[in-house]
């Protein structure tokens, strides 16, 4: 079973320029290590796909979000002027 349940969203104005590979625990391969085709840099917003495969062949899949994109509004600010 992957380590965590969910995995965290992924959010950047530009691109994401790494990924944190994320892990599982099996039975009888211990820690294993998700595997992923999607590449970076990440420049537009995607769903990354992480595949945890064991010595069996068995596998779990587990999604990732990438949110590329400035979602923040802008800040009004007024500036004081010394009279």
């Amino acid at each position: 079973l992957p380590d965590a349940p969910t995995l965290k969203v992924l959010e950047s104005c530009l691109a994401i320029t790494s990924l944190t590979v994320p892990t599982a625990m099996d039975d009888c391969d211990g820690e294993i290590m998700a595997a992923t085709t999607t590449e970076t840099p990440i420049t537009a917003s995607t769903t990354v796909v992480w595949t945890y495969e064991d010595g069996e062949g068995n596998t779990v899949i587990q999604t990732q979000q990438v949110i590329i994109g400035d979602r923040t509004a802008p800040i009004l600010w007024t500036r004081c002027l010394a009279k």
